[in-house]
C-alpha cells in the first residue's frame, strides 16, 4: 500500500514520472499558437478546427470548450500574430536607441520572415478576409490598432510609416511566393523588391 505522499514505482523499482496538469491559461495559449500555425497555413476558410486540436495535442471536444466558435479562435490567433509583431518591433526600436526606428523595424521584420513565417502568413490571410462579414470588421479594427502602435513607436512621418508598410507587404508577398528559391521567378522577384527604391541616377 502506498501513502498519499509516496511516489508510485514501476515494476523495476524506478519512480514513475509525475504528470502535472497544465493550467487552463497555458493550455489556451498553446491552442492559440496552434491556431496561428493552422490559420497561417490555410487561412480563415481552409483551416479546420480538428487540425488545430491535433496540432495542440488535445481533443476536439476540449478545444470547443475553450473556443466555442471557429470565429473566436481565428480572431484570437490574429490578435496573437499582431501582438507578436508589435512586441518584436518595439524591442527592435528600443535596441536601436538613437538609430533610425524605421530601419530597425525593417530589419526586425526581415528576421521575422525567416524565423516566424506562420505569423507573417496569418497576417496576409487576415488582410485577405477583411471584407468578410463575419470576421472582417474585427480584423480591420485590429489592423488599425497595429498601425497606431507603429506610428507611436516609429516617431516618423506618416509617409515613412506608409513606406515601411509598403516595403513590408512586398517582402511578405515575395516570401509567401518563395520567389528567391524559384529560379524562374528570381529576376522579376528581384525587380519587384527594387521597384520602391529611390532613383539614384543623376
Amino acid at each position: 500500500m502506498t501513502t498519499s505522499g509516496a511516489r508510485l514505482m514501476s515494476t523495476k523499482g524506478a519512480p514513475l514520472p509525475v504528470r502535472t496538469r497544465m493550467a487552463a491559461a497555458d493550455r489556451r495559449d498553446m491552442v492559440i499558437d496552434a491556431a496561428v500555425a493552422e490559420f497561417g497555413a490555410h487561412g480563415w476558410y481552409g483551416a479546420r478546427i480538428e487540425a488545430i486540436a491535433a496540432r495542440a495535442e488535445i481533443s476536439h471536444p476540449y478545444l470547443v470548450r475553450l473556443f466555442v466558435r471557429k470565429r473566436e479562435l481565428f480572431l484570437a490567433a490574429v490578435d496573437r500574430a499582431f501582438t507578436q509583431m508589435e512586441t518584436t518591433f518595439a524591442a527592435a526600436v528600443a535596441a536601436a536607441g538613437d538609430g533610425d526606428a524605421i530601419l530597425a523595424i525593417g530589419e526586425a521584420y526581415r528576421h521575422m520572415l525567416a524565423d516566424n513565417p506562420a505569423t507573417v502568413r496569418l497576417h496576409m490571410h487576415a488582410l485577405a478576409v477583411a471584407a468578410d462579414d463575419e470576421v472582417g470588421p474585427d480584423v480591420t479594427s485590429r489592423f488599425q490598432q497595429f498601425l497606431a502602435h507603429m506610428r507611436s513607436i516609429a516617431g516618423a512621418s506618416d509617409d515613412r510609416v506608409r513606406t515601411c508598410f509598403a516595403v513590408g507587404l512586398t517582402l511578405t508577398v515575395v516570401t509567401a511566393l518563395n520567389l528567391p528559391d524559384r529560379p524562374g521567378d528570381l529576376r522579376w522577384g528581384a525587380k519587384l523588391l527594387a521597384s520602391g527604391a529611390p532613383d539614384e541616377r543623376p
